[in-house]
Parts: C-alpha cells; sequence; structure tokens
C-alpha cells in the first residue's frame, strides 16, 4: 500500500525525537516481520524535527517572553528499489546515505528550516546530515544528544543555507525579539538575491534545538547569527542607508549578545543600537546643479560613532536618531567659497530608496516626542536663494557663527520642532 501514514521515531537513551512520512513509496512487511518503506520509483523520504530555536525577549522589553520555531522538515530522495526498515536504526541509517532535496526553495516542497524563528531557510540541493545511528555512551555511562550535522554535498564543510522567505511576525512579541522585522529584511534579501549563500560554520541539528553560526552581506544589509542548542548567543543586523537632509552614507548596527548577570545568575539578552558614519564628508563638486538653494560644496558629519542610541519603531525605512526618546546632536561643518560655517543638528537616518517627499516632511517636523501634539501646519518661506520653514509662527533660519548651537537655533536639551531644511529634492545634493 502507499505509505501515506506518519510515524514517530523516539528513543529516550539520546532523546531521538523524530516524525517521518513519505510520498512515493509504498509500505510492507520485510523477511523478518519488520514494516519497511520501499521506492518502486523515485520517492521521498521526510523527517520532520522538532523546534530548532527559541525566540526570547531582549532586556528592556514590556515583558519577558518566549516562543518555540515551528518544526525543521528534511526531504530527502529515496531512489528506485531502496529500502528504509521502519526502525530507529533504519530511518538514521537511511539519512545517512540519502541526499536532501533544496530545492525548489518552497515550504512543504523541499528540506526547509525555521532557524531563526520565523525565518525559513534552504539548504543545498543534494546536502546530506552526518550523525550517529546507535546511541553515543562513553566508558562512564554518559550518552551524548543524539544530534546530525547538514553538510556540503561532496566537502565536510557545512552545508550553505538560503533565506528565502518568512512567517506571519506576532506582535508586539516580535518587536522585542533580537532581530524583529528584520526577520523580513532578511527573507526579502535572500529572496532577492537568491545566489548569495550564508555562509556557516556550524549547522548541527538535534531535538533539543540547533547549533548555528552563519553569516551573510547583501549590499544593503549584513546579517550574522549564532545559536547554541536553540538559543541566541549573538545576532548582529547591519542596516546601510544614508543621513538625511544631507545625503552622507551611514549605517546602523544592532548588535544583541546573551551575558551573564554576576547577581542574578541569569544569561540575558542585551542589545545595543550604534551608528556609524561610513562617510563623514560628502563632497558635492563646485559646478552642481543645487548653488542657488543649497551654497555649500562640502559637508563634514561629526561624530562619526555613536552609541547607544533608540531602536527605531518597527517597520520604520527612516527615523530620527535619538537616545533615550531625545535626539542626537550632530556637529556640522558645511564649507563653501573658503568659508566654513558650524551646524548643530538632529539627523535623520533613511534606508536608501525612502520616498523623498516622505523624508521633506518628516525633517520638516522635527524630533518630537511621542506624548506631545502634533506639530503645527508647516509653511515654506522664499527669501532669495534659500528656503526655509517655519512652524507656529516662528521662523528659523542658519546663522554664520562661531558657537555651533547658535547656528541651530535650539540647544540640545530642547529639540527643535522645525528648523532650517536644506532643499533635499531628487535632483538635490544631499540625496541619491
Amino acid at each position: 500500500m502507499s505509505a501515506t501514514e506518519r510515524y514517530a521515531v523516539l528513543r529516550p537513551s539520546d532523546l531521538v525525537s523524530l516524525t517521518v512520512r513519505s510520498t512515493g513509496l509504498q509500505e510492507r512487511t520485510g523477511a523478518a516481520g519488520v514494516r519497511e518503506w520501499v521506492a518502486t520509483g523515485e520517492g521521498r523520504l521526510i523527517i520532520d524535527l522538532e523546534p530548532q530555536h527559541v525566540a526570547e525577549s531582549v532586556v528592556g522589553s514590556p515583558s519577558v517572553q518566549g516562543r518555540p520555531a515551528g518544526p525543521t522538515s528534511l526531504h530527502f530522495t529515496v531512489p528506485p528499489g531502496y529500502v528504509i526498515p521502519l526502525t530507529v536504526e533504519g530511518v538514521l541509517a537511511a539519512a545517512n546515505k540519502l541526499k536532501l532535496v533544496g530545492t525548489p526553495r518552497e515550504q512543504g516542497k523541499a528540506s526547509t528550516l525555521e532557524l531563526p524563528w520565523r525565518l525559513l531557510l534552504a539548504v543545498e540541493d543534494k546536502a546530506r546530515c552526518q550523525h550517529p545511528q546507535r546511541p553515543a555512551t562513553s566508558d562512564d555511562g554518559v550518552t551524548a544528544i543524539w544530534h546530525t550535522r547538514i553538510l556540503a554535498p561532496s566537502s565536510p564543510a557545512y552545508s550553505a543555507v538560503f533565506p528565502f522567505a518568512s512567517l506571519p511576525l506576532e506582535t508586539p512579541f516580535a518587536d522585542s525579539t533580537p532581530l524583529g522585522e528584520g526577520v523580513k529584511k532578511i527573507a526579502a534579501r535572500g529572496y532577492d538575491h537568491p545566489g548569495t549563500p550564508v555562509s556557516v560554520d556550524s549547522l548541527v541539528l538535534s531535538s533539543c534545538g540547533a547549533w548555528f553560526s552563519g553569516s551573510v552581506a547583501y549590499p544593503d544589509l549584513e546579517w550574522t547569527h549564532r545559536v547554541v542548542m536553540g538559543r541566541d548567543v549573538y545576532i548582529r543586523l547591519l542596516q546601510r542607508g544614508v543621513l538625511f537632509p544631507f545625503g552622507n552614507e551611514a549605517s546602523t548596527v544592532e548588535v544583541t549578545e546573551r551575558k551573564f548577570d554576576p547577581v542574578t545568575g541569569v544569561a540575558a539578552l542585551h542589545r545595543t543600537v550604534t551608528l556609524v558614519v561610513t562617510q563623514p564628508v560628502l563632497d558635492y563638486g563646485i559646478e552642481a546643479r543645487h548653488e542657488r538653494e543649497f551654497p555649500f560644496h562640502r559637508v563634514a558629519i561629526e561624530p562619526v560613532l555613536v552609541t547607544p542610541l533608540d531602536r527605531p519603531a518597527a517597520g520604520s525605512r527612516a527615523h530620527w536618531l535619538t537616545r533615550d526618546g531625545l535626539p542626537v546632536m550632530f556637529t556640522i561643518h558645511a564649507s563653501s567659497a573658503g568659508d566654513v560655517v558650524p551646524l548643530h543638528l538632529p539627523l535623520v537616518f533613511a534606508e536608501k530608496g525612502t520616498d523623498v517627499g516622505f523624508l521633506n516632511t518628516l525633517y520638516a517636523g522635527g524630533p518630537r516626542e511621542v506624548s506631545k501634539p502634533p506639530p503645527a501646519p508647516r509653511r515654506p518661506l522664499s527669501t532669495g536663494p534659500f528656503r526655509w520653514w517655519c512652524a507656529g509662527g516662528r521662523t528659523r533660519s542658519w546663522r554664520r557663527s562661531s558657537a555651533p548651537s547658535s547656528t541651530s537655533g535650539h540647544s540640545p536639551s530642547q529639540p527643535p520642532g522645525s528648523g532650517a531644511v536644506p532643499p533635499s529634492t531628487p535632483g538635490s545634493p544631499g540625496w541619491r
């Protein structure tokens, strides 16, 4: 008969806990009276493992919670005539010999790992498993947890993996996890760059969670993740973008690490957000088209490293750079015809490709606390070659001065409601 049944594969001595199923195989009773699956044509053996990851809230979240990932499924190609005894050792022996199915990269149609929580990874096509078929017990009676290594098709190295999709996130819990909305970004970049693998240093699966270490760099995003026995140890997510309104390139880096508290002995996840200005000096050029509205040909920004910062709201492509809810003030040295004008301003970090009209509106509104009322309507004032913005009946402008605080019309303890906004239309220098 067709092998449509699911069977639990359990071995308490080394914590083997699997579910096996198949397609294209026939079930029969072998000569020794053992039930077995046999492939009359090309079939597939499917092994479902327990969740390989547990998502946890970072320190400082409204509540401390955790969520297990969904099951991980390994699909194996079974050639015609191959026989799989339906015993623990028979199934594990088959998984050691058969090749994994890596394509198409679609859940349910090929090997799929949910690692970390809500992120789906594919393995290399024809990757293989390596694991003990019998319990590994030492001379002093200690038995190791059963585990399987996912190896590359033709080398002892670990198989690369490929992010290809994400599952729906549970909010607000997802916002408290190390990656949060970053899961969607990683999945989207992996889908857009299917030939870019995650380089893997460790990929071991077990009934108690995975050991995983990997990293990948996409054009605008970098991701590094280390998991030990299903628990996060280190996560780094780097997002490239620009500082609005001037356009200097920068990156935000979120690093989450598990650290022991020496008092409580609890090892919790701690997150730090850092800004790295990768283009401190931006030259617009003397003959640029923008000179009538923006007279500076060079802008230098200080400081180039700012930490810690507040994490932006979930789903935000652009946000004010703040610390403890207050805007971070940057020193801007704007050069024009040999003169240097110092400015003291807050800046917006924006992912590349963010709508410029949205950024102009965001910057014109200024960095405001959530509890404050909505900003007053703004109207542009044209004063010769410059464009200024006013709000609440007060006009702000740039003035040349040796004191940075006087150029912005505010102090760091009094964030502006609005300020001088250099024109940042698609054709101007502050945005590319």
